[in-house]
């Protein structure tokens, strides 16, 4: 990441080499950044085709964890909220949500916006 080039540079400038030695372990949103880039490029080739855009033959999302929730669908599992789930449903007070919380307001919302057509 872009915090991390600075020891790296001076090394560089200094010695002309990067040893490696004592550089911090790759971090997961480097992994994360680099696979989200690899992904629009396949994606982006897989839908170009010989006559033109075609259907992707690929499809990669990237999300970003917006919490850790209460648990999953069951008490004993483990579960996360990834995305733009709280721009629209924003907890106000009570419990963390849960797996069955989120499965639950998704489902009102559905209804909610079906009912308006």
């Amino acid at each position: 990441m872009p915090d991390d080039y600075g020891p790296v540079l001076e090394e560089l400038r200094t010695t002309g080499a990067v040893s490696g030695v004592d550089q911090p372990p790759p971090r997961p949103e480097v992994f994360c950044a680099t696979a989200c880039y690899d992904g629009a490029i396949a994606d982006y080739l897989g839908a170009l085709g010989e006559e033109g855009p075609r259907v992707r033959t690929s499809f990669h999302v990237g999300g970003t964890k917006a919490l850790d929730m209460r648990y999953g669908e069951n008490p004993h599992q483990a579960a996360a909220l990834y995305g733009e789930f709280l721009r629209v449903a924003e907890p106000l007070h009570g419990k963390e949500l849960s797996y069955n919380n989120v499965v639950d307001i998704d489902a009102a919302l559905a209804l909610a916006e079906s009912s308006g057509s």
